[in-house]
C-alpha cells in the first residue's frame, strides 16, 4: 500500500499523465467531435475509423480513455498537495503558499468543471423577427430585429440579433446578441448561434384564403391538402418551389415561381426570411470555476513573488 501511494503521488507519475493527456487531446481536436459512425467510415481508412470507434474518439471528452488518465492525474495532484501541506506542518517550516493554492486552483477547476459538465443546461431556438423564446424562469426574449454582415468577398462577417427582454410587468430591457457577446438573463446566458435564410410561399385560393407556407408546412383547404416540400434558386436570383396535393393517390406534383396556377391556388407571393439561432446555457458552476481560477492566479502571483524574493538573497 505504501508503494502504491509513493507511485501514485510521484513527480514523474505526474508528467507522463500530463504528456499522455496531452497527446489526446491535440488527437481529439484533429477529430470532428459527435458525429454519427457513418461519417467516420466515409472520411476515414477502415482501420482508423475503427480505432476512432473503438477508443470513443468521436466523444473524446466523456471516453475511458480521456477520463482515467485526469482521474489518476487528480488523484496525484491531490496527494501531492496533501502531502506537502502535512509536512511543512509537520516540520513548523516556513509558509510557502504560492505552489499549494496553484495545486488547490487546479483541483479546482477540474472539481468545478465536471460538474460543471454535467449540470450545466443548454437549449435552442430558432426565431424569425418578432418571433420569441420562453426562458424557465418565466422571461421572455422577442427578436426585434436580426442583421447580417458580410465581407466585400461575401464571407460572413457578423450576425446581431437586437432583442426586447420582458417579464409579467412588461420590457426589462432592450439589447443585443452578438457572436462572442452573449447576453445574460439572470443565471441564464444567450448566444447567438447562427443563422439562416429559409424560403416562405404563400398561397391564394381561388376563393380568397391566404395560406403562408414554410418548407414541410401543410395547408388545408376545402378537402385538399396542399405541403410545400422543396425550393430552389435560380440563376435570376428567383425561385421555384415545389407543392404537391397529399390527399390523392398518385400524389399530385408542381413546380412553380410566383404568380403560377395550379388547382384552385395560386403562388401569390415567395420570399426569403431570415432566422437567428439563439443558443441559452444555464451554467451553475460558471462563478465557483471562476473563483478557481482566481486561487490559480494568486497561487502564482505569490510563487512569483517567492521566488523573486529568494533570488535577492
Amino acid at each position: 500500500m505504501r508503494k502504491l501511494y509513493k507511485t501514485l503521488r510521484s513527480m514523474r507519475l505526474a508528467l507522463i499523465l500530463i504528456a499522455i493527456i496531452v497527446v489526446l487531446a491535440v488527437i481529439a481536436t484533429l477529430i470532428p467531435q459527435g458525429r454519427d459512425l457513418s461519417y467516420y467510415e466515409q472520411e476515414y481508412p477502415a482501420g482508423i475509423s475503427a480505432v476512432i470507434r473503438s477508443l470513443h474518439l468521436d466523444a473524446f471528452y466523456t471516453s475511458v480513455i480521456f477520463l482515467v488518465p485526469c482521474a489518476l492525474f487528480f488523484i496525484n495532484l491531490a496527494l501531492c498537495t496533501f502531502d506537502r501541506i502535512f509536512t511543512r506542518f509537520r516540520r513548523h517550516s516556513p509558509l510557502r503558499i504560492g505552489p499549494d493554492l496553484i495545486h488547490i486552483g487546479i483541483l479546482c477547476i477540474m472539481i468545478f468543471g465536471i460538474l460543471s459538465f454535467y449540470l450545466h443546461k443548454e437549449g435552442y431556438a430558432e426565431l424569425r423577427e418578432q418571433e420569441s423564446l420562453t426562458l424557465p424562469n418565466g422571461k421572455e426574449v422577442v427578436l426585434t430585429a436580426f442583421e447580417f454582415f458580410t465581407y466585400e468577398d461575401g464571407r460572413p462577417k457578423d450576425w446581431i440579433s437586437h432583442v426586447r427582454v420582458l417579464d409579467d410587468g412588461g420590457t426589462i430591457k432592450e439589447a443585443r446578441i452578438e457572436v462572442n457577446h452573449p447576453l445574460k438573463v439572470d443565471s441564464y446566458k444567450i448566444f447567438q448561434n447562427s443563422y439562416r435564410y429559409t424560403p416562405a410561399v404563400t398561397l391564394k385560393a381561388a376563393s380568397g384564403e391566404f395560406y403562408r407556407l414554410d418548407p414541410g408546412d401543410t395547408a388545408h383547404h376545402n378537402s385538399s391538402v396542399y405541403a410545400f416540400t422543396g425550393f430552389e434558386y435560380n440563376h435570376d436570383e428567383s425561385m421555384t418551389v415545389q407543392i404537391e396535393r397529399l390527399d390523392v393517390n398518385p400524389v399530385e406534383r408542381w413546380i412553380l415561381t410566383q404568380g403560377d396556377r395550379f388547382g384552385e391556388m395560386t403562388v401569390d407571393e415567395v420570399t426569403v426570411v431570415a432566422s437567428s439561432g439563439l443558443q441559452v446555457v444555464q451554467d451553475p458552476m460558471e462563478l465557483y470555476i471562476l473563483i478557481a481560477f482566481a486561487i490559480l492566479f494568486t497561487g502564482l502571483c505569490i510563487a512569483f513573488i517567492q521566488k523573486r524574493g529568494d533570488l535577492k538573497k
